[in-house]
């Protein structure tokens, strides 16, 4: 019989969360059976590109790598039909809430201190036999202490799936990913939407139309498990192709790389909207058939410049056209592993934002090839101001409850208003949110203490 997780998730009744009443409900119905995993709300994803992508195999439970190779990135919202999708996409590739759940973006994990070394999961396809050159995934990437952690995700298919915990067999070849130095524990998740068509790459959808998929993470090329990871969960719907059922395997017990049934078998069913849970993620055909935007000369960019700050990690990436002609265009810039698209507002782009950190490459993809990459410094570390974080709750909440006897509990994942840092008041309009380590004073008045700011690429943690 598999297992059931623990659920436990922190929910303000303030008039702008957006989670549903029936959801609400079922959280408050659900009680866990794992000591340590306890079901927890991540607001906000950040888009990530693979360096490079490899064939891989699974041996013995050990995956065998192929050649590597530079991954090109795919056009932005250009994605062919859909074999599978536990991810839940919009037209650019951002996860969203196509099923009316009220979550937006919000999936879930078990919390930053959950390490699993993968997940298994059953995947039902109408697409049966295709060969799949697209996918999405999410993760959470929490490493340990360190500031990076070099991050390698594989993810295979294959054939016969036991929903009664007996385990999975007949893997196909899949595909290797290979994401550099990712930062650790960013208070948000990481995604992906890789195009595999110009790679040669594929992955083979179950001969029946019914068998799994598995991801694994790693700190390296030959295999060494991540230090702390585990897959973002979301699931499938009657309005999105494919199916799944409650069963997924977890390596967790022990964190090996093995997925040993049944000890590592997990119910997914919390009566959440999707339910059941499971690992994030989704097939489909790549953008070969795909129109490619009109492009714009390298003689009609006029300037590219980037620079950091070493103090602040600001970064400012300016792109200058020779005039208006390209207004309301998209150009593309790479930071590093970060894809950015970036819109033309008369004859310029600008991009100004906070919190980088380490040695980023700044490369104009679009147009390609017309400067060569920047390579600026941004800070090393947040040393002292680096500010503890985790995600506890999904919507703006008072700081402290008036009148708790002795004082409030310590309690991380309070929300404070980052327009103001002020406590909201439970009247408020604030529907901002950032995370927060503090101690509670009696009162809702501002913390004394300081209080995080999340920059949008979530790279860092900055304190005022």
């Amino acid at each position: 019989m598999c297992k059931g997780k623990s659920l436990k998730v922190r929910v303000s009744p303030h008039r702008n969360c957006r989670i549903t009443v029936a959801a609400l409900t079922a959280l408050a119905a659900i009680t866990g059976q794992v000591a340590g995993k306890e079901l927890r709300p991540v607001e906000r994803g950040v888009a990530v590109a693979p360096l490079k992508v490899a064939s891989v195999r699974i041996e013995d439970g050990r995956p065998i790598f192929g050649p590597w190779q530079e991954y090109r990135a795919p056009i932005a919202g250009c994605y062919g039909a859909e074999h599978f999708d536990a991810f839940d996409p919009d037209h650019t590739g951002a996860p969203e809430d196509e099923d009316g759940c009220g979550l937006g973006s919000t999936r879930w994990f078990f919390g930053p201190s959950y390490c699993s070394g993968g997940a298994v999961n059953d995947l039902v396809t109408p697409i049966a036999g295709a060969q799949s050159t697209h996918t999405n995934f999410a993760w959470y990437w929490t490493c340990g202490d360190a500031q990076t952690e070099r991050c390698v995700i594989v993810v295979v298919t294959g054939e016969d799936f036991s929903e009664a915990c007996q385990g999975f067999r007949t893997a196909y070849p899949g595909v290797a990913y290979d994401f550099g130095e990712l930062a650790c524990n960013p208070g948000s998740y990481y995604y992906s939407n890789v195009d595999l068509t110009e790679s040669g790459l594929f992955y083979t959808m179950p001969l029946d139309g019914a068998g799994w998929y598995q991801v694994q993470y790693f700190r390296s090329a030959e295999g060494e498990l991540a230090t702390c990871a585990q897959p973002m969960l979301w699931g499938t719907s009657a309005h999105r192709p494919g199916a799944q059922g409650p069963t997924q395997y977890d390596d967790d017990n022990p964190r090996d790389g093995i997925f040993q049934a049944p000890q590592e078998c997990y119910a997914y069913a919390f009566g959440l909207c999707p339910d059941p849970l499971g690992a994030m993620h989704s097939f489909g055909d790549g953008g070969n058939d795909c129109t490619l935007p009109p492009e714009i000369p390298c003689d009609d960019v006029k300037k590219f410049k980037a620079n950091c700050r070493q103090d602040s990690g600001k970064l400012k990436i300016l792109v200058v056209m020779t005039d208006e002609r390209h207004d309301g265009e998209i150009v593309s810039v790479a930071a590093g592993p970060y894809w950015l698209d970036l819109l033309v507002r008369g004859q310029r782009v600008k991009y100004i934002d906070t919190g980088w950190i380490g040695e980023p490459q700044i490369t104009l993809i679009r147009p390609e090839e017309c400067f060569a990459p920047k390579d600026v410094v941004c800070k090393a570390d947040a040393g002292k101001k680096k500010c503890s974080h985790e995600i506890t709750g999904l919507a703006v909440a008072n700081n402290c409850d008036d009148g708790a006897a002795g004082g409030c509990p310590d309690r991380r994942g309070d929300v404070i208003c980052p327009e103001t840092g002020k406590a909201c008041d439970g009247d408020g309009d604030c529907t901002g949110r950032v995370d927060v380590a503090i101690a509670c004073s009696n009162d809702t008045s501002t913390p004394k203490k300081k209080f995080c700011k999340y920059p949008s690429k979530r790279l860092a943690c900055d304190c005022d």
